[in-house]
């Protein structure tokens, strides 16, 4: 009778204990469904931002371009901000103009480009990331988003004001004589050289003579302007081949003023 009591408690306990087991598989069971459930039903974040359009008003523009970074003030070159051309050129010197969503216009200058393509000095095209360096703008007054414009000018050269140049050298490699005038051949050192320039021929030995820049060729393309590191013939009034010689320079004594 003492084992039979014994045998009753033994199974009584092991039921028991079976019930709470399943009962606690059952818990975490719906536990374990609840935090799935939780977890599909959260919405996704795609982690993408629509930046409003900044519209420009209605123009013919040289330049357009995109700001979709702003970086640090340089405190001698300006504002760096990351840029992305959307059409036309620009280069060094030039004036643009910043627009804000807000209709809020800002005149600036180009101080300085990194990470352009270049062609004779005008800036094609930017090779992203790139930078622009702007004059008289502070940190808060960009904002990604903000676009840059330059006007275009009356006729293609306009477009393209003339900027200093007073100074600038081209080096002399070789010379000769077409139609009685003088034609010097090299490279240009510094700078650049418009067609009109005032130059001075100035000769090892110190002597100097003034003459002007009346045609430029650069790859059998004829050209008003060529810039630092070009390569092309210079043809002259007032100065003649027999004048020049290897190593002559011709400097940039003054500029034809604009129309």
């Amino acid at each position: 009778m003492k084992r039979n009591w014994k045998l009753w408690i033994l199974l009584l306990t092991m039921c028991f204990l079976t019930g709470c087991a399943a009962e606690k598989e059952e818990a975490d069971a719906e536990n374990k469904g609840d935090v799935t459930t939780n977890t599909s039903a959260a919405p996704e974040e795609s982690g993408e931002s629509e930046e409003s359009g900044v519209e420009l008003p209605e123009g013919e523009y040289s330049f357009v371009a995109k700001i979709f970074g702003v970086d640090y003030l340089d405190s001698e070159k300006g504002l760096i901000v990351n840029v992305s051309v959307e059409s036309g050129r620009i280069r060094v010197g030039d004036k643009v103009t910043l627009f804000k969503a807000d209709g809020t216009q800002i005149e600036t200058c180009v101080n300085k480009l990194e990470a352009f393509c270049q062609d004779r000095g005008e800036i094609l095209n930017i090779l992203n990331p790139a930078e622009m360096y702007l004059a008289d703008l502070g940190e808060d007054d960009v904002n990604p988003g903000d676009m840059l414009f330059a006007l275009a000018g009356e006729g293609e050269e306009s477009d393209f004001p003339k900027i200093d140049n007073i100074g600038s050298a081209f080096v002399i490699e070789d010379s000769y004589t077409i139609d009685g005038n003088g034609v010097a051949s090299g490279k240009m050192e510094s700078g650049r050289i418009y067609l009109g320039d005032t130059v001075m021929l100035v000769k090892a030995d110190g002597t100097e003579i003034e003459g002007s820049v009346i045609r430029m060729v650069l790859f059998k393309e004829e050209l008003n302007e060529i810039v630092t590191n070009d390569r092309a013939s210079i043809t002259l009034s007032g100065i003649s081949s027999s004048d020049m010689e290897r190593g002559d320079k011709l400097v940039v004594v003054s500029k034809p003023e604009e129309e």
